[in-house]
């Protein structure tokens, strides 16, 4: 039996897959209403792995469109990736960086910019970039560990210049109420370049 929760997420979830496969059958009005009604509800949208399930997802949609192309199970891998990453990853990190390095301090902006480029920046990168060449080419390791060799530090590079000076806002200029909001535009728009990286 499973838990009422996963049993609330399989709705908008199914709804999500068939609308991707079949074009309009479901209307995007019909997969809010049952995500708002029923997520909302037990707090699911709040759930880091929800959340970057959605983020990934819709950053790879914005990544296909670019590019002309449309692949349903493509954007469902990406979109499974980003809920287990942010989920088991980036949430973890961001509670430990937050006990570890001590608000208020000389060295508390420079140190959590510095151990986030090392940590999100290059290993999260490298992984989420690794991992999508791994499905385009179909499981061959080898073929996709090479390309991520190529391409890994331009994009580890750009995530020092964009998130270096995103985070000295975050931290310095943007309202706390308007942080969230912040990160998770930050995060659409960096997803979707970094999907756009990974599939040159």
């Amino acid at each position: 039996t499973h838990h009422p929760r996963f049993k609330m997420i399989h709705i908008p979830i199914f709804l999500l897959v068939v609308r991707l496969v079949n074009g309009s059958s479901v209307p995007v009005s019909t997969v809010t209403s049952v995500a708002a009604k029923g997520l909302w509800r037990k707090k699911l949208l709040k759930s880091p792995t929800v959340q970057g399930f959605g983020l990934f997802g819709a950053s790879d949609i914005i990544g296909q469109c670019l590019q002309q192309s449309a692949d349903p199970s493509r954007t469902l891998s990406f979109a499974a990736f980003g809920g287990l990453y942010v989920g088991s990853v980036t949430a973890r990190w961001y509670s430990y960086i937050d006990k570890a390095v001590p608000a208020g301090k000389l060295y508390s902006l420079p140190s959590k910019i510095l151990a986030n480029w090392i940590v999100l920046g290059t290993f999260g990168n490298t992984c989420s970039m690794a991992f999508q060449q791994l499905m385009a080419n179909r499981g061959n390791l080898v073929q996709s560990i090479e390309y991520t060799k190529i391409n890994a530090l331009e994009v580890v590079v750009n995530d020092l210049k964009v998130f270096t000076v995103f985070d000295c806002l975050l931290f310095t200029v943007i309202p706390p109420a308007l942080r969230p909001t912040s990160v998770v535009i930050a995060s659409l728009g960096w997803n979707t370049y970094l999907n756009l990286a990974s599939h040159r």
